[in-house]
């Protein structure tokens, strides 16, 4: 597998949700992460 890390990529660091934030079930990027197989792309 090849490790790629862009100059571009914004840090996690900052992006935390706050506790108790749960993201909603409608939005179409909730919808999408749910149609990629993570397991065969890991």
């Amino acid at each position: 597998m090849i490790r790629y890390v862009s100059q571009k990529q914004l840090p996690l660091e900052g992006f935390d949700t706050p506790p108790g934030m749960i993201l909603d079930p409608t939005n179409r990027w909730v919808k999408l992460r749910d149609c990629i197989p993570w397991d065969e792309l890991s």
